[in-house]
């Protein structure tokens, strides 16, 4: 037999080799656990400075002394390097110095922390000239509202506030009624003409003798009869009456008829020289709470709808979709809003629709019962389900309500959350008023609700006829809710033709956003508007 070889050298030197080599992976190993654990605290810190500043933001273009102070101050006392000193933190500079950087834009806000060392140990062995790596970490956050949703109305300064009225059936302005017959085709006497009622409201069923004074042109020496006419058919909703006096330029009736004063309605007041053979044009007078105003003074309403395009859609359907869905933008106020109110696309600061950051927008006076009634109760016409078909909220122990429109339509069942049902108990109606500076009296739970949603506010006192383009100058909070009534429904008020109603009026309450939380998180969100609840949400 051959002699047998030995290898018991080779082996040891094949140990040796591979222990070099195992021992090189531990330490790599080791070292990058040390990376991936530093660059994991790290990127927890920097989220969480984040969110520290995202809170003091205060919307402008640049971080706010607050957003950096805290910021900074979170990075410093919650932080400790390697060496087991703080961070050495200075946030200004630029975004690769080292010693890190944040960065503002509206309600966003951006955030580069100060590099973290690892220092090397047995990786060094390996690689004498490479003693360590710096751990970087970004983050971003952002303040936004929550998506409860935009009205496309608009309230004026000075009725933005308590117990509101935002639509009502009734045209508005001057314009020819109907004939006795209630026929469309009612001749009209131009040589009439009416400009002014006394009063132009009185309260509904008012006691006591109510004498109305009409003036206008000199042709009124010749009226014989009044005539008090609504939209409603039936002949109690048109009643003539033979005038008191006239004289060049006015004529008087002794007293309001009772009818008149027993139906809560917009009526309107013409007049006749020929005992109703034809007619003057016709002025509103409201009898009961006055409608889509806030003053007795202001004749063409304080309230509105926005013009806001969508991208799908027609034209005829957008306000229907836009009170049905959310916007297809965002809007926000004006900056620095200048006296008179209006905007254009020339002016610097304004941005017209369809752009995100809208805060200038064209208007219609009042909001047309038609598309409010598709958009909040029936969706008829729109491809979307209506606003309030959701259920009413368990804890307010009330049942959904159910409306029979009648026809094609027939009966819908929607939300019937009350304000009241999110309101701390023991809270006053001050939280309804704009000088309210306690503390949150609102569930976050609103928020959820169909009925809540915000409302642009513009600085003008009373809306313009037709169309005017204005800027928003805020957003206020609003609640559909209203007493129950005669064809009144927990806000929405109705009127009854046959056995099918359709939709009249829509009340809302509007009140401080001081009364909302201050903060909630989680939950769907929209862009923050500025004022109300802050979500801050970590969107890097």
């Amino acid at each position: 037999m051959g002699a047998q070889r030995d290898e018991r050298g080779a082996t040891a030197v094949l140990v040796a080799v591979l222990a070099l080599v195992l021992l090189g992976v531990g330490a790599v190993a080791i070292d990058m656990g040390q990376v991936y654990a530093k660059r994991s605290s790290l990127q927890s810190a920097a989220d969480l400075a984040v969110l520290a500043a995202a809170a003091k933001l205060d919307g402008s273009g640049d971080c706010s002394a607050e957003a950096v102070a805290a910021a900074e101050s979170y990075l410093e006392e919650n932080w400790i390097d390697q060496d087991g000193d703080p961070f050495d933190v200075d946030l200004g500079g630029s975004s690769d110095d080292g010693d890190g950087f944040i960065q503002c834009d509206g309600w966003k806000v951006e955030l580069w922390a100060p590099a973290a060392r690892v220092n090397f140990g047995l990786a060094k062995a390996l690689s004498p000239d490479n003693d360590g790596v710096d751990v970087p970490a970004y983050a971003e956050a952002g303040v936004y509202s929550p998506a409860s949703g935009m009205m496309p109305a608009f309230a004026a300064a000075g009725c933005d506030y308590g117990q509101q009225t935002l639509l009502d059936n009734s045209p508005g302005g001057t314009t020819p009624l109907p004939t006795p017959d209630l026929q469309q085709d009612s001749p009209i006497d131009n040589t009439l003409t009416i400009d002014s009622l006394t009063p132009d409201r009185i309260d509904l069923n008012q006691p006591g003798t109510i004498a109305l004074s009409i003036t206008g042109n000199n042709a009124l020496e010749n009226v014989t009869t009044i005539a008090f006419s609504t939209p409603e058919n039936g002949s109690n909703h048109h009643i003539t009456v033979p005038r008191t006096t006239a004289a060049k330029k006015l004529v008087t009736l002794s007293d309001i008829p009772a009818t008149v004063r027993s139906i809560q309605e917009t009526w309107y007041v013409r007049v006749s020289k020929d005992n109703g053979t034809t007619w003057s044009a016709a002025l509103p007078f409201q009898v009961g709470e006055s409608i889509l105003e806030c003053a007795s003074t202001v004749t063409d309403g304080n309230f509105g709808a926005l013009r806001l395009p969508r991208d799908s859609g027609t034209p005829s359907d957008w306000l229907a979709m836009n009170i049905a869905t959310s916007l297809d933008f965002t809007l926000t106020t004006y900056p620095n809003p200048h006296p008179g109110w209006t905007c254009s696309a020339g002016d610097g600061s304004a941005v017209l629709a369809p752009n995100d950051g809208t805060n200038c927008v064209d208007t219609d006076t009042g909001l047309p019962a038609s598309d409010t009634e598709a958009g909040l109760l029936t969706g008829k016409g729109i491809s979307a389900p209506a606003r309030l078909a959701k259920p009413t909220n368990p804890d307010c122990g009330r049942p959904d309500q159910t409306i029979d429109f009648g026809g094609s339509i027939g009966s819908r069942t929607f939300n019937n959350d009350t304000l009241a049902c999110f309101v701390a108990s023991g809270a006053t109606t001050s939280y309804q008023t704009p000088g309210y500076s306690g503390p949150a009296v609102i569930s976050k739970d609103i928020f959820a609700s169909p009925r809540y949603f915000w409302v642009p506010v513009f600085g003008i006192a009373a809306s313009p006829g037709g169309s005017q383009r204005w800027q928003i100058i805020d957003f206020r909070p609003a609640f559909i809710t209203g007493p129950d009534g005669p064809d009144e429904y927990n806000g929405l008020g109705f009127k009854t033709q046959g056995s099918a109603k359709s939709l009249r009026s829509v009340k809302v309450v509007f009140f401080n956003p001081k009364a909302l939380p201050e903060s909630i998180s989680g939950g769907p969100v929209m862009d923050y508007l500025g004022v109300g609840t802050k979500v801050i949400v970590l969107t890097d």
